[in-house]
């Protein structure tokens, strides 16, 4: 299972500060450019709660999958633009390894078989 992080309220008071600052000063925000990448190495868990930076955590595969990579990228973008990612990454050679959750994430592999889950954020209401 997946780890799953919620914002708390004060992270929503702060972000509601700093989009309120934004549009005073007349910026407009493009959410399409963001993304956050985490890198899953099979064992026990150990994310930074402050989510500084690319998250490192460790997991049991279960069932146990030999022959299996045991290291994959997660990267997790806005949910209006995840299928449009997805899109481009077959485009660039990649193909959809799993996407039975999707629109909530997908798993796509490199002509190689490297993988990398693509999940959209949270806010998705699909």
């Amino acid at each position: 299972m997946r780890p799953r992080y919620r914002a708390s309220r004060a992270d929503a008071d702060l972000a509601a500060a700093v989009s309120a600052e934004a549009k005073a000063l007349g910026l407009e925000s493009d959410p399409s450019q963001l993304a956050v990448i985490g890198i899953a190495v099979a064992q026990e868990a150990g994310v930074d709660p402050q989510r500084r930076g690319p998250h490192l955590w460790f997991h049991e595969l279960t069932p146990p999958r030999p022959g299996r990579g045991r290291t994959h990228v997660d990267i997790s973008v806005p949910a209006d633009v995840a299928e449009t990612r997805v899109a481009a990454a077959v485009a660039a050679g990649g193909r959809i390894a799993d996407d039975s959750a999707a629109p909530k994430w997908w798993t796509l592999a490199s002509p190689d078989n490297h993988g990398v889950d693509l999940a959209a954020w949270a806010d998705s209401t699909a």
